[in-house]
Protein backbone atom coordinates (compact mmCIF):
# COMPACT_ATOMS: atom_id res chain seq x y z
CA UNK A 1 0.00 0.00 0.00
CA UNK A 2 2.67 2.00 0.82
CA UNK A 3 4.49 1.58 -2.74
CA UNK A 4 1.26 2.59 -4.37
CA UNK A 5 1.15 5.65 -2.39
CA UNK A 6 4.82 6.92 -2.89
CA UNK A 7 4.10 6.16 -6.62
CA UNK A 8 0.98 8.31 -7.06
CA UNK A 9 2.56 11.10 -4.88
CA UNK A 10 5.41 10.85 -7.70
CA UNK A 11 3.09 11.11 -10.37
CA UNK A 12 1.86 13.91 -8.80
CA UNK A 13 5.15 15.31 -8.46
CA UNK A 14 5.83 14.71 -12.45
CA UNK A 15 3.23 16.08 -13.71
CA UNK A 16 2.91 19.33 -11.43
CA UNK A 17 6.64 19.82 -12.82
CA UNK A 18 5.43 19.22 -15.87
CA UNK A 19 3.14 21.82 -16.14
CA UNK A 20 5.31 24.77 -14.22
CA UNK A 21 7.56 23.68 -17.12
CA UNK A 22 5.37 24.31 -19.77
CA UNK A 23 3.78 27.41 -18.00
CA UNK A 24 7.16 29.01 -17.89
CA UNK A 25 8.60 27.69 -20.94
CA UNK A 26 6.11 27.74 -23.56
CA UNK A 27 3.24 30.23 -22.69
CA UNK A 28 4.84 32.69 -20.32
CA UNK A 29 7.43 33.91 -23.26
CA UNK A 30 4.88 33.13 -25.66
CA UNK A 31 2.54 35.86 -23.76
CA UNK A 32 5.16 38.51 -23.23
CA UNK A 33 6.50 38.12 -26.69
CA UNK A 34 3.01 38.93 -28.31
CA UNK A 35 2.90 41.64 -25.53
CA UNK A 36 6.38 43.44 -26.94
CA UNK A 37 5.71 42.95 -30.12
CA UNK A 38 2.42 44.96 -29.94
CA UNK A 39 4.35 47.62 -27.69
CA UNK A 40 7.01 47.84 -30.67
CA UNK A 41 4.75 48.25 -33.56
CA UNK A 42 2.82 51.10 -31.53
CA UNK A 43 4.00 54.61 -32.34
CA UNK A 44 4.43 56.00 -29.52
CA UNK A 45 8.16 54.98 -28.92
CA UNK A 46 9.50 55.61 -32.57
CA UNK A 47 10.68 59.05 -31.64
CA UNK A 48 12.77 57.63 -28.38
CA UNK A 49 15.96 55.72 -29.67
CA UNK A 50 16.61 53.76 -26.02
CA UNK A 51 13.31 52.68 -25.07
CA UNK A 52 13.26 50.97 -28.40
CA UNK A 53 16.51 49.81 -28.10
CA UNK A 54 15.34 48.04 -24.41
CA UNK A 55 12.33 46.98 -26.05
CA UNK A 56 14.30 45.33 -29.33
CA UNK A 57 16.86 43.83 -26.58
CA UNK A 58 14.16 42.05 -24.40
CA UNK A 59 12.61 40.62 -27.11
CA UNK A 60 15.67 39.36 -28.21
CA UNK A 61 15.76 37.52 -24.98
CA UNK A 62 12.47 36.39 -25.11
CA UNK A 63 13.24 34.36 -28.65
CA UNK A 64 16.42 33.05 -27.24
CA UNK A 65 14.76 31.70 -24.07
CA UNK A 66 11.94 29.99 -26.44
CA UNK A 67 13.82 28.82 -28.87
CA UNK A 68 16.46 27.31 -25.99
CA UNK A 69 14.13 25.72 -24.17
CA UNK A 70 12.49 24.12 -27.15
CA UNK A 71 15.42 22.61 -28.08
CA UNK A 72 15.60 21.30 -24.74
CA UNK A 73 12.19 19.85 -24.34
CA UNK A 74 13.08 18.37 -28.48
CA UNK A 75 16.23 16.56 -27.02
CA UNK A 76 14.27 14.81 -23.96
CA UNK A 77 11.63 13.52 -26.29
Amino acid sequence: MERKDSFTEFLIILIKSFLILVFFGILLPTCIDNLLFRINKSNIYDNSVFVNFVIDKNSKLIYNYIYILKLILNIGI
